[in-house]
């Protein structure tokens, strides 16, 4: 009886040993199974099982692009890429009608000279006032009659193309529903003039008419279009 218990305590403690011994190999397989992640390409994700369930939102965007939005005020007058082209550093992307901007900036450059003619000419008479000395009062003298007037001269000298825009300019004005104030009419003038070339002449008075007639004829087509653009610009931006 005795080797008996002996026997049965050493196939327990066997068997107890054997169940420790397997339950720490199963934890440590465990362990090992749940600590490896699986790797899924992302191309896999909308048509592939890739694991356990797990969801996500948002938006993949591209650290590399750009928008590019035009000027409101602005008209584009070329598109120098196409949708989804790469660019690089200094490529041009579009390119703006410029027609108006130089418009506007050739009436500034006319307000500036303008502004500068007046100003050197304040300064040359104030500098003629600092030079003034008092005069003495001179005697009467007496009436001197008169010079009877000199006979007209046989010739008359013009600019040809500023009498032809001078005539037809509020035709133009009234056209394009301009303000026809003085100011506004110089202005038109003088903006249409500035984009044509002057054309002199020297004939006798009695030819003028029929010559300007004739230029008229010719030169008109030029005129229309430089006169359609100080209009415009005239209209956009009266100095009245």
């Amino acid at each position: 009886m005795h080797k008996k218990g002996i026997i049965i305590t050493v196939i327990s403690l066997g068997v107890v040993g054997i169940g420790i011994f397997a339950g720490i190999k199963a934890y440590q397989n465990y362990q090992s199974v749940n600590t490896t992640a699986e790797v899924q390409y992302v191309s896999d994700l909308s048509s592939y099982y890739y694991g356990e369930e797990t969801s996500s939102s948002g938006m993949v965007t591209n650290d590399q692009s750009q928008d590019v939005y035009a000027l409101d005020e602005k008209t584009i007058s070329e598109v120098h890429v196409e949708e989804g082209q790469t660019v690089s550093v200094g490529d041009p992307l579009i390119s703006y009608d410029m027609t108006m901007s130089n418009l506007e900036l050739e009436m500034k450059e006319l307000d500036v000279s303008t502004i500068n003619s007046r100003l050197e000419g304040a300064k040359k008479q104030l500098e003629r006032l600092k030079n003034t000395t008092p005069i003495a009062p001179r005697p009467e003298e007496p009436d001197i009659p008169e010079p009877e007037p000199e006979p007209e001269p046989e010739f008359a000298y013009l600019n040809v193309m500023e009498r032809i825009v001078e005539d037809k300019i509020i035709y133009f004005m009234r056209q394009f529903d301009v303000c026809t104030c003085a100011r506004c009419k110089a202005d038109t003038v003088a903006l249409t003039m500035n984009g044509l070339m002057p054309k002199y002449i020297v004939t006798t008075p009695a030819a003028v008419d029929p010559l300007l007639s004739y230029y008229t004829n010719r030169l008109i087509s030029d005129v229309t279009v430089e006169a359609t653009k100080a209009c415009m610009t005239i209209k956009e931006n009266p100095r009245h």
